[in-house]
């Protein structure tokens, strides 16, 4: 918490020690890589390394320290680091499917490839806007309604989306996507 106090929000920060204080480190950590994700911060890789090396000890999965790689000063683009927020996003709020597709395809977006490969990455994350069912009809809700997280959500799928195919025209078009 000390190394990243300052990149957070007054009340982020209140929840997390608040969560630490009732001995809920897991959650807290997890609130924690989200918040850092969403707000954009920049993250020293020792403590992306440090994170790392808490969620295996606390047995968390793998897409809480692995989201924060997008937010390290290095990070590889736009596209992965969204991906990796809005599967972090969706593993929080219990839609793991969908976290679980976008973490891979986080993965692969952040993996050095050939022109033609990441093209047709950027084609299936475009398509995933398609049809009936897609990622733009989620909708996050519970018993008492739609989740406070769901401003998040649509402002995450929409700026993957324009990230998607501003970096697939910067190449002309390609077959599949969506408006092709």
């Amino acid at each position: 918490m000390v190394l990243v106090e300052d990149q957070l929000t007054r009340r982020d920060v209140d929840n997390a020690w608040d969560l630490l204080d009732a001995n809920e480190a897991g959650v807290a950590v997890e609130l924690v890589a989200t918040q850092l994700v969403e707000h954009g911060a920049t993250v020293e890789e020792e403590t992306v390394r440090l994170v790392r090396s808490l969620c295996e000890e606390m047995g968390l999965r793998d897409e809480v320290w692995r989201s924060l790689r997008g937010t390290t000063a290095d990070a590889p683009d736009g596209v992965a680091e969204t991906l990796r927020a809005l599967s972090s996003l969706l593993y929080r709020t219990g839609e793991p499917r969908w976290a679980a597709l976008l973490g891979s395809l986080a993965e692969e977006a952040a993996t050095p490839r050939p022109a033609d490969e990441r093209r047709q990455l950027l084609v299936t994350v475009i398509g995933l806007y398609r049809g009936m069912g897609g990622l733009d009809d989620l909708v996050l809700q519970d018993a008492s309604g739609v989740r406070t997280e769901q401003p998040a959500l649509d402002d995450l799928r929409r700026r993957l989306h324009e990230q998607a195919v501003r970096e697939r025209g910067a190449d002309g078009p390609v077959g599949g996507g969506a408006g092709s």
